[in-house]
């Protein structure tokens, strides 16, 4: 992907949307350096890129991101307050929010805007200064809504703090005892963010976060039939896409307008449902509930981040060059050297010469396949979640239609062209594993040229790269190669735990490898080992609130459990085995997984000759 494209895709949202400049760019940046990101004459900071796609409706998070190593310190610094908050912890938030204002990064109106929230917060839940917190919400609000007022939110834009703030704003006015007026508020918002947000990526972010306060409001005024329908809506947006942050919340509140609206049924059924959730988040201990009115601004994480410095030095690892022959006429073998250790960030001229020099496609904002259009990334994204639950049919209908609007110039069309023909294919069983194998290392090859002479656990692979080596390594397991498939899912995962990057950043195609290679280790008769994956896969799961990939890792660990004990010849296990299936089954339900909640049941009902919900316990919560 080209530099300028992110720019394209931002005036192609923003001219079809009929938005001028000066509306877009409002309190962000000034008319003319929108101009410049346009036309690709600028590349904007990962806080501003977010901002203006936010304000379009459309999710950044379908871009991969190359920061400097000072960016993304600056990045998990936010990450790291926002923990503190959540967890109550409001010494350490207000310590690491004096060494955030402190980094001379930090200036501009996002940067201004974010330590007046996280500082109102304090006043909030800290020091009980309900005036003060409303004063700096309304005074972050303004840095870049410079003359918005409550209650104006008509032909507004606005990004996903901007949202925050506003409802941080609204709990605010209603410990003023002025929730009539807040009520009325939030249903506007709620509007503007099912019209105005219309990519589903973006949208499960802020919708379930908005409709949780009106909810409950709904519920302290006995305006219960509302708050079903809303809650209900906001459960659906967060399960179909797979997340779990605020999920708790809102089937606790489920439960309790279920009851008061006589729906015993779905009430007893919600219940297992939120007892299953609450008891992995128990037994994994980490906190999932709500903890203080303004926790709701947990923010869900989907970006795919990589360091500069890390790609620099993998892809000249990887082709032998020496600093000095790569530094050669661009910068000094030091100043080198100091980059891909990240103590200094490169120019950008700088990075193009060495990027260009070892063959690095990578630019600071980077999409898996080139696209004219960001509908044609959503459509991407939506084949990505059909291939996950399995709807080949419905996969293959979308691929057809994508297939046409994309070009096959670049070596990553012509890799995921390559990539969904086989497994497509395969999938409805018109080749066989050994020609899909092929099929799949000729795709990689693309991007990953000579991958079985090369150690995978020193690159750094993209998406695209990932996911393909996954369906190698299922391919390899298939024509009976186990130990060679462990050894590609073991590398793959390997490659990422050696990065400097948070694994949260790469949580999806992390979580997809260390599922096959749990299953594979089990079928190995590596039990123990395929326990630990499970184990470190449910509670990556949890913190990066991918609910879709629970179930699964709770039904491998429960058959990996049962075979220990067959081994064994013992029933240590059986009573925890069973609670697994159920969990498991209860789960895939709720996070709408039509494959595993049929595998999971058909095989509970065979082995103890009961339904997996049969004896399923609710808690008290």
């Amino acid at each position: 992907m080209k530099q300028n494209s992110i720019g394209r895709f931002i005036h192609i949202l923003r001219t079809r949307n009929n938005i001028s400049q000066g509306r877009l760019s409002k309190g962000l940046c000034s008319i003319a350096t929108l101009s410049r990101i346009e036309l690709g004459e600028r590349i904007p900071d990962k806080f501003l890129m977010d901002a203006l796609f936010q304000r379009l409706g459309k999710s950044p998070d379908k871009f991969e991101v190359l920061l400097a190593e000072k960016d993304y310190s600056l990045y998990e610094k936010r990450k790291d307050i926002e923990k503190a908050l959540f967890l109550n912890d409001y010494a350490l938030a207000n310590e690491l929010l004096l060494e955030y204002q402190h980094k001379k990064e930090c200036k501009g109106s996002l940067h201004e805007q974010f330590v007046l929230k996280v500082s109102g917060i304090l006043d909030y839940e800290d020091r009980n200064d309900i005036d003060q917190a409303l004063e700096k919400f309304l005074a972050a609000l303004k840095c870049t809504l410079p003359h918005w007022k409550y209650g104006e939110l008509r032909g507004q834009l606005l990004s996903l703090e901007e949202i925050d703030l506003f409802l941080l704003i609204s709990m605010s006015y209603a410990k003023k005892n002025k929730t009539y007026d807040v009520i009325v508020r939030l249903k506007e918002l709620i509007e503007y963010i099912e019209n105005g947000y219309t990519d589903e990526e973006e949208k499960v972010k802020v919708y379930p976060k908005a409709a949780y306060l009106l909810v409950k409001f709904y519920c302290k005024k006995g305006n219960y039939l509302s708050a079903e329908d809303l809650c209900e809506k906001a459960i659906d947006i967060l399960t179909s896409n797979g997340v779990i942050v605020g999920l708790a919340d809102l089937l606790l509140l489920f439960v309790e307008i279920l009851n008061k609206n006589g729906k015993d049924v779905k009430e007893k059924k919600v219940r297992l449902q939120l007892a299953s959730l609450l008891k992995v988040y128990e037994e994994y201990d980490i906190k999932l509930l709500f903890p203080s009115d303004t926790a709701i601004i947990v923010k869900n994480i989907q970006n795919d981040i990589y360091l500069m410095g890390e790609l620099i030095k993998a892809n000249r690892v990887t082709v032998k060059i020496s600093q000095e022959n790569l530094s050669s006429d661009i910068c000094a073998a030091e100043s080198l050297s100091r980059i891909e250790s990240g103590k200094r960030a490169p120019r950008n001229k700088n990075y193009e010469a060495i990027a260009g020099r070892l063959g690095i496609a990578k630019d600071i904002y980077n999409t898996t396949i080139e696209a004219e259009t960001y509908d044609i990334l959503e459509t991407k994204r939506d084949i990505d979640r059909m291939l996950f639950g399995h709807q080949i049919e419905n996969a293959w209908a979308s691929y057809m239609r994508l297939k046409k609007l994309l070009t096959a110039k670049t070596n990553e069309n012509k890799q995921y062209l390559s990539y969904m023909e086989a497994i497509l294919h395969y999938q409805a069983k018109k080749i066989g594993t050994k020609t899909a194998l092929k099929k799949m290392e000729k795709a990689l090859e693309y991007t990953l040229k000579n991958y079985k002479d090369i150690a995978l656990c020193s690159c750094i692979l993209s998406r695209q790269e990932a996911f393909i080596l996954n369906q190698i390594a299922i391919l390899t397991f298939d024509t009976g190669q186990k130990k060679q498939a462990i050894d590609i899912l073991r590398s793959v995962s390997k490659s990422y735990e050696n990065s400097k990057i948070d694994l949260k950043y790469h949580s999806v195609q992390y979580l997809l490898v260390l599922q096959n290679l749990s299953m594979y280790l089990e079928e190995d008769d590596q039990l123990e080992a395929a326990i630990e994956i499970c184990d470190k896969a449910i509670k990556l799961a949890l913190k990066c609130a991918k609910g879709n990939f629970l179930s699964r890792f709770i039904t491998n660990k429960a058959f990996t459990l049962e075979r220990i004990d067959m081994e064994n010849q013992t029933e240590l296990y059986e009573k925890t085995c069973r609670l697994y299936y159920q969990q498991a089954y209860s789960l895939s339900e709720l996070m709408k997984d039509p494959s595993t909640h049929s595998i999971v049941g058909e095989y509970y009902k065979l082995k103890y000759n009961e339904s997996a919900d049969s004896h399923l316990e609710t808690t008290d919560y």
